[in-house]
């Protein structure tokens, strides 16, 4: 089936930093960069709570950063809300996941062409499921799981989110039976992880 890149696409050519700051570093603000330093802080993803801002783009904390988003929801989907093209290329174990996402793209992305959304960040090749023991697979992203979704090739936004702008999306990721977190990273930057709940 077509896989669907979700969401707020941007200049996705380029890297640069984030700066993703829970309440145990905000002390400790890492430096947005292209390369991100060797620091064990600043290669760590942040793991975020279900509804927490996540901030990037900027030295620290700070409302004033291009990117501001939080997911909003991550519950299980039954696969009988599926359309059957959805269902085909499925591994028998693997779990389905809604997640909402809620983004507000305040400034050009940093260091890249004038004006360009930072809402790149969050298309659907930066997410991933991570196991226990660290293994990381790429999300496939089932639009067909939506009720009344968008089909488009972008997801729930069909034009890159624009400066000043806010944006709200839903997406079904399939990820493998085993993954327990959700990881968001772009390109080489640490990123940001969120809880799975358990398979009911």
């Amino acid at each position: 089936m077509k896989k669907v890149a979700i969401a707020l696409v941007a200049s996705a050519t380029a890297v640069s930093g984030i700066a993703g700051c829970s309440s145990q570093d905000e002390g400790s603000p890492t430096t947005a960069a292209a390369t991100p330093s060797a620091s064990a802080d600043v290669n760590k993803p942040v793991h975020k709570a279900v509804g927490e801002k996540a901030y990037w783009g900027c030295n620290a904390k700070s409302e004033d950063c291009p990117l501001v988003f939080k997911v909003t929801e991550i519950s299980p989907v039954d696969r009988s809300e599926c359309s059957s093209y959805a269902l085909d290329d499925l591994k028998p174990d693997d779990r389905l996941i809604r997640v909402k996402v809620d983004a507000n793209a305040q400034a050009p992305m940093p260091g890249v062409t004038p004006r360009s959304s930072p809402a790149g960040v969050l298309i659907s090749q930066f997410w991933n499921g991570v196991s226990d023991d660290g293994y990381v697979t790429p999300v496939k992203t089932e639009y067909g799981c939506i009720p009344n979704g968008d089909t488009s090739v972008y997801g729930p936004f069909h034009t890159t989110l624009g400066i000043g702008e806010k944006g709200r999306g839903e997406m079904v990721f399939a990820v493998p039976a085993d993954s327990t977190k959700l990881s968001l990273h772009y390109f080489d930057t640490a990123g940001w992880t969120w809880d799975i709940p358990p398979a009911q």
